[in-house]
């Protein structure tokens, strides 16, 4: 069985937790579990999944990117 995304979800920009080190992965989290989950039923043709991964790896570029942004602003150590 091919499980396929709804309509494509922005992913959010992440935000900072109680901890000032930490940074939660908010949707990246949810994408990724997707992803696995997607691989799980569809082992044999990694292909149906191609969506997932592409999504997944969006959301970290975006997290990346913000985590640097806060760095270079003083927000983050």
């Amino acid at each position: 069985m091919s499980t396929r995304p709804a309509a494509a979800a922005s992913a959010e920009l992440p935000v900072m937790a109680s901890n000032p080190g930490q940074w939660e992965m908010g949707e990246c989290t949810e994408l990724q579990k997707a992803s696995l989950k997607c691989i799980e039923e569809n082992y044999t043709q990694r292909s149906n999944c191609n969506e997932y991964f592409e999504r997944y790896r969006e959301c970290k570029k975006k997290r990346h990117a913000a985590i640097l942004a806060a760095r270079r602003a003083g927000t983050l150590s």
